[in-house]
């Protein structure tokens, strides 16, 4: 969520990020929790979503907590934007099929967000990628629904 306060041109850059952008990428954790904080009922989400980048081993961020610290939520959530990412086209990809996204949450992730999330996806991925996936293609329509009626509606301003 915290992402819309992140400039298009570094979301959509087709290339490596510098320091500075990457930073202003990592600042959609704070973005995230600024905009759901005063949600009434949405503060715990407000947490888990906006620490979803922290890793048991410190070395995440905003805030480079712990294991100990990092609830299953958090997990949960980490799990879920690092799958939505690696199956969506990006600027400097194409989208991954389901086997080589498990591979990767295997390799990479599963030290940083524990196992139990990880059996759990792996245990229903094809539910998960067919949700994924279903997702994906009704906001891309919702977004050329949105995008036509923007270009109408500035035809008639």
């Amino acid at each position: 969520m915290g992402k819309i306060a992140v400039p298009s041109s570094i979301i959509e850059k087709n290339d490596l990020l510098d320091p500075a952008e990457r930073s202003e990428v990592q600042s959609h954790a704070y973005f995230t929790h600024i905009i759901l904080r005063d949600i009434k009922g949405l503060e715990e989400i407000s947490s888990w979503a906006s620490n979803h980048h922290e890793n048991h081993d410190g070395s995440g961020y905003p805030k480079h907590m712990s294991s100990f610290i990092i609830t299953e939520e958090m997990d949960i959530i980490a799990y879920a934007d690092v799958y939505t990412a690696l199956c969506e086209n990006r600027p400097y990809r194409a989208s991954l099929p389901s086997s080589e996204i498990i591979t990767i949450l295997s390799e990479h992730f599963t030290s940083k967000h524990g196992k139990r999330v990880y059996n759990t996806i792996k245990s229903n991925l094809e539910e998960i990628d067919l949700a994924c996936k279903t997702a994906l293609e009704d906001g891309e329509l919702r977004f050329h629904d949105y995008e036509e009626f923007a270009k109408r509606a500035s035809l008639l301003a």
